[in-house]
């Protein structure tokens, strides 16, 4: 038992935090049985203590690769009000659809008489106070959309819909206790004004109650946001991140999300999704601890986090290694000219190497490859890729990005191919809709050319797998019958157990 007025010790500050974590985890499954969480609830998830994050998501059942674990919809929404060319209700834009502004305060727009009334009882609440906060300076400051959406926070409060979560369970949710920055703060304190003067003829608003939603709305994983269009799910946002994940958050057409498994999952297993995709991995890590204020955990975060990793993926020189060479904080080594404590190791053999010249040579040869590499001929091509893989590991993404742009698979070296999907999962993950959409290109591509069926057979057995799993597709009709023909004729002809070639010496072994 603690005694008053005597100094906290160590062990008293765990007691403390240990007791208002219980308290918390304690309220966020009260306020989520409403929510269908819960042993008996219809999602069969609970919130319980998790041990990296605080609080987490937990199964209470098994759950099988592609089973939908939560269909959630947002508790508050808004739309882009800037450009009036997409639907409050529905979020369809003016290029499918005919939309209607709001005839008194011309700021929301309508597909539909649906959509409309959908949208009329909290409209109803807030369509004077848009027209009047829209004739202050304040409008001016690039504020309004998120204020406006706040405010329907506290308006749906008023109507008591609580299906889709409510005030207090968005108030529960956590991003960490990284320190935020001064930009930050300044611009808490300049919202929670704003939002004073928005309801100030509200008699019932109270803006102590508002003032941590307008905290928690400068966190980027706190918003999901499609073109400026916004929407919040609390249900979705108790779930932690992981840059290895068991699930996958995928956005359906208008406004739900689905949370679907994309490993074998245990009852009583955290489930995590990724918050950020498609970065290298100090980009990512950057992005979880300014913009979601949280800390992974996993192997590749912690190593960034000790020796401040810059994600380098040039080569080993040493073509018996052939290991990546990153460029890495190393306190035990002589001071580098351009890069002070900063040296380029090889992770697999420990050789060092000069970073500065790594990356005006890797600069060059990544130019090179970026404009000319169409308009030369295909010995130069051969020629400028050998260049590359000499320079580069195989999981460099720059290969990826090139591959949207150019025919890399025009040349002779079938292992790009290889290259190209192994940079696309690193950079992914398997079960993707971006690795599902670069899937489709290499087998559109691949398929048309009698030499490259094998490839293309391999191709389209993994695009159908992510696409049964997270439920997606190509929905043009064409595509559609090119599979279907392409099964026809090769599936029983060609072998796809391995129909890559051997690597060449420049290729890492290690990853196939």
């Amino acid at each position: 038992m603690l005694c008053v007025g005597s100094p906290l010790t160590e062990l008293d500050e765990v007691e403390v935090k240990s007791s208002a974590l219980d308290k918390r985890v304690a309220c966020i499954q009260e306020l989520t049985k409403e929510c269908g969480f819960g042993d008996e609830g219809k999602w069969k998830l609970k919130v319980d203590k998790s041990a990296i994050h605080g609080v987490g998501v937990f199964a209470c059942k098994d759950f099988k690769v592609g089973d939908e674990i939560l269909l959630a919809e947002p508790f508050v929404h808004l739309a882009d009000m800037s450009k009036e060319d997409r639907c409050d209700g529905c979020w369809k834009t003016s290029k499918s659809v005919r939309l209607t502004l709001c005839k008194r305060c011309k700021f929301v727009s309508y597909c539909s008489k649906a959509c409309e009334a959908k949208m009329s009882a909290l409209h109803k609440l807030e369509c004077e106070k848009m027209l009047a906060y829209s004739r202050t300076i304040l409008f001016q400051d690039g504020h309004f959309q998120r204020v406006v959406m706040i405010a329907r926070m506290f308006f749906i409060e008023q109507m008591g819909k609580r299906e889709n979560g409510c005030l207090e369970l968005i108030k529960q949710l956590d991003f960490g206790d990284e320190p935020k920055s001064k930009d930050y703060v300044s611009n808490v304190k300049q919202m929670s004004y704003n939002m004073e003067y928005y309801m100030d003829d509200d008699v019932t608003y109270d803006w102590q109650k508002i003032l941590p939603i307008c905290d928690k709305f400068q966190s980027s994983s706190f918003l999901l946001e499609q073109d400026q269009s916004r929407m919040l799910t609390p249900l979705v946002n108790l779930f932690n991140h992981a840059c290895d994940p068991n699930a996958y958050r995928k956005r359906l057409d208008g406004q739900k999300l689905s949370i679907i498994a994309i490993k074998d999952i245990k009852k009583g297993d955290e489930i995590r999704f990724s918050y950020v995709r498609g970065y290298d991995k100090k980009v990512t890590f950057k992005a979880l601890k300014d913009g979601a204020f949280t800390f992974c955990g996993c192997a590749d975060c912690s190593i960034i986090e000790l020796t401040d990793s810059k994600d380098k993926y040039y080569r080993c020189k040493d073509t018996n290694c052939n290991g990546r060479v990153d460029v890495r904080l190393c306190s035990n080594l002589p001071v580098n000219k351009n890069y002070g404590t900063y040296h380029a190791i090889c992770l697999k053999c420990s050789s060092i190497y000069d970073a500065d010249k790594l990356k005006k040579k890797g600069d060059v040869i990544k130019l090179n490859l970026s404009e000319k590499f169409p308009f030369v001929a295909r010995n130069v091509q051969e020629l400028m890729l050998r260049l590359y893989f000499e320079h580069f590991h195989d999981l460099d993404s720059h290969l990826l990005m090139l591959f949207t742009t150019v025919d890399l698979l025009s040349v002779s070296d079938r292992n790009i191919i290889k290259r190209i999907e192994l940079a696309a999962l690193a950079r992914y993950g398997f079960y993707s809709e971006r690795v599902y959409s670069i899937y489709c290109s290499i087998f559109v591509r691949l398929i048309t050319n009698p030499a490259t069926v094998p490839e293309g057979m391999y191709f389209l057995r993994r695009l159908e797998t992510i696409g049964t799993t997270l439920k997606c597709g190509n929905d043009d009709p064409s595509f559609s019958q090119m599979k279907t023909n392409v099964k026809k004729r090769y599936a029983r002809s060609v072998s796809i157990d391995n129909i890559l070639p051997s690597p060449d010496i420049y290729f890492d072994r290690s990853l196939l």
